[in-house]
């Protein structure tokens, strides 16, 4: 009992200096996440916000990877004829798609959600008024599937690590809700 009076300051120092440590790592771990970047993009919806989506989207990963799929199932003659339209089509698929992003992020949602709510959907994969899963592929690749309440399907979002940084590089709409939660 003796040693605790006397040393209790020096103890209570040293436990709040381990704990700020872990704090400290704790963030810098939840900077460099996908978590992260859905919980600026959650609060640049919110602001209606479209400059942050050249930083978190990856418009021509999205496209190619589009192309990809739909291009994949054509086995017949004409294949070699629909790449060719598809490689002419491609910087105008793209400059649509980031149109069309940046409008759905200035026209923004009806819910508003402050930045504590933004943060702890982020922080615990979640989003308002929606189901959601997430589906790891690695440690550098995730899906983010989003599914309205209403039963209109689900959203998925592929996360990638991109030069250090999360982007969306696949996206993809309509997915039935029990595709998804199967």
């Amino acid at each position: 009992m003796e040693f605790l009076k006397k040393y209790w300051k020096k103890s209570l120092i040293a436990l709040a200096a381990i704990l700020v440590i872990m704090l400290f790592f704790q963030f810098i771990s939840w900077c460099s996440s996908a978590r992260y970047a859905r919980f600026i993009l959650y609060n640049a919806a919110d602001r209606k916000d479209s400059s942050l989506c050249d930083k978190y989207w990856d418009y021509e990963k999205v496209i190619d990877n589009q192309l990809r799929s739909s291009l994949g199932e054509v086995e017949d003659g004409l294949g070699g004829l629909a790449y060719a339209m598809a490689a002419n089509m491609r910087p105008m698929l793209i400059a649509q798609l980031e149109a069309g992003v940046k409008e759905s992020y200035e026209e923004g949602s009806s819910i508003k959600d402050n930045i504590f709510v933004n943060f702890w959907n982020s922080y615990t994969n979640q989003a308002s008024n929606s189901a959601t899963k997430l589906k790891k592929i690695n440690k550098n690749k995730e899906n983010f599937f989003i599914c309205d309440f209403d039963d209109s399907g689900c959203r998925m979002f592929t996360w990638e690590k991109v030069n250090k940084k999360w982007k969306i590089t696949n996206f993809e709409a309509g997915i039935p809700i029990k595709k998804v939660f199967d």
